[in-house]
């Protein structure tokens, strides 16, 4: 079940809602990082028909504040891929710290899934660091990469792949937030669901 944290809470993306945000942040310089896997060019329509059932919106006091999108979900292994977008005006605020913590919370302990991996280009150390403060694990170890791997902004650039283990996050976060995590209402909880892609 999605819940509530220090004033952060996540919805899932509609297309009437948020599309003009997705499309804002698209188009932006700001986040070419982060939308690498989208279409070329696409459409607002193009944009939120990519989104739609895989993605969570970041909420900040009723403002939108990020975007979360999970993929590559394997029912078999129970792992998934997941990225995260927060918003220039709410970066070193703690939102994707909190997004995480619930939307991971949902993830393992709600539709029992055992690992998250996150993929970021292994020259963003600001990123590294920050999931590494969080409690990820880069895979293959510290300096592991994987060479040459997206081409991105006219070049080829290495990728690291940080994980997020079930039982570690669970170690970590699950006594520190349970207890202050708020219920979303009934209209809220019955928009919740698996998309099986």
């Amino acid at each position: 079940m999605l819940k509530k944290i220090n004033n952060i809470r996540l919805v899932r993306f509609e297309p009437e809602y948020h599309s003009a945000k997705l499309y804002e942040w698209y188009y932006s310089e700001d986040y070419q990082e982060f939308f690498r896997d989208f279409p070329d060019c696409p459409s607002a329509v193009e944009l939120a028909k990519f989104a739609q059932g895989r993605a969570f919106i970041i909420l900040k006091e009723k403002v939108i504040a990020g975007l979360i999108i999970y993929s590559m979900v394997n029912e078999v292994s129970r792992n998934f891929e997941v990225s995260v977008l927060v918003d220039a005006q709410f970066q070193k605020q703690s939102c994707s710290v909190d997004g995480l913590k619930i939307f991971f919370n949902w993830m393992f302990n709600a539709c029992n899934f055992y690992k998250a991996k996150i993929k970021v280009l292994a020259e963003n150390r600001r990123v590294c660091e920050a999931l590494e403060r969080f409690g990820a694990s880069r895979d293959g170890g510290p300096y592991a990469v994987f060479k040459k791997d997206i081409f991105f902004r006219s070049k080829f650039h290495d990728v690291a792949v940080y994980a997020v283990f079930k039982i570690d996050f669970n170690k970590l976060y699950l006594k520190e937030i349970e207890p202050r995590l708020e219920s979303p209402s009934n209209s809220e909880a019955s928009h919740v669901r698996i998309v099986r892609q």
